[in-house]
């Protein structure tokens, strides 16, 4: 049987864990998060990476709203732009999103490539739709915090690049699956409800306003007027109870403080099934 690691993957790895978790560095949270995500990137040859907290809707199943985000390896501002906008849509993540629904109410952490994700009969479509954000291959990782919460990774290939392997799936089952305080500081759950609440215009404001987009630059990928995207602002910040871009920035990305953690809950299940 071809074993699954390369043959240097567990020094790799090894090495990953060790720089990010050295108690001697003085490195916050945020940036340890970003360099154990980078290098996990790195060790499976992702193009992308987006590691989020994500709320569900219980009322729609497949309904999910970010609540933090921290990625990179984009080309340019246009690919976050569209990518997002696409994993905001309710077409697609209700259509494609019902398995990261399903393993996050059943407190299971899994890893999932294309085949995995989207439902039987809808590969085609759903596929054709992601292929539009100039990706293809999918690696994506969820690890639930409750019913509610969870921690998830998603890396990507653009088109033309060759799918992710069992290799790959594995060395990012292992890691992000084990690494406790990734998940579990400096979140925010005070925004679930505020996140979950939002409509769907707003919520594409929020994520292209979270990418850096001016209020100008929203309207017109919207095809909505400026005027518009202020009123949507404004019941954002109302939402969540800033008075700036910078703090909802904060809100988002540090997770309300650095030092707040998440209290006790039941250890999730492991699903140790690999297909795809």
């Amino acid at each position: 049987m071809k074993p699954v690691f390369e043959s240097d993957d567990l020094e790799r790895i090894l090495k990953l864990l060790n720089d990010t978790t050295d108690p001697t560095q003085a490195v916050s949270i945020a940036d340890r998060r970003r360099m154990l995500i980078q290098g996990l990137a790195g060790l499976v040859d992702a193009d992308v990476w987006i590691w989020s907290s994500t709320v569900a809707n219980h009322e729609i199943p497949g309904d999910f709203m970010t609540t933090c985000v921290v990625d990179g390896g984009w080309k340019s501002a246009d690919e976050p732009a569209r990518v997002y906008e696409i994993l905001s849509s309710p077409e697609f993540g209700r259509r494609a999103m019902g398995k990261l629904y399903d393993a996050m109410a059943a407190g299971r952490r899994c890893t999932f490539v294309n085949g995995d994700i989207f439902p039987a009969g809808e590969e085609q479509r759903c596929t054709e739709i992601w292929r539009t954000t100039g990706f293809e291959h999918v690696l994506l990782a969820t690890y639930p915090i409750d019913r509610d919460f969870s921690s998830n990774l998603g890396l990507h290939r653009r088109i033309g690049r060759p799918p992710f392997s069992l290799r790959d799936r594995t060395i990012v089952q292992t890691v992000y699956g084990q690494v406790e305080w990734l998940h579990r500081s400096a979140l925010n759950e005070s925004v679930r409800e505020a996140a979950i609440a939002l409509t769907p215009r707003e919520r594409q404001t929020l994520i292209y306003l979270l990418s850096g987009h001016s209020q100008r630059s929203i309207a017109e990928r919207m095809g909505i007027s400026p005027h518009t995207v202020n009123d949507y602002l404004k019941q954002i910040h109302k939402r969540f109870g800033v008075k700036s871009r910078a703090e909802l920035q904060a809100h988002f990305f540090l997770g309300g403080t650095s030092d707040e953690r998440l209290g006790p809950r039941r250890p999730p299940e492991v699903n140790t099934e690999q297909s795809g």
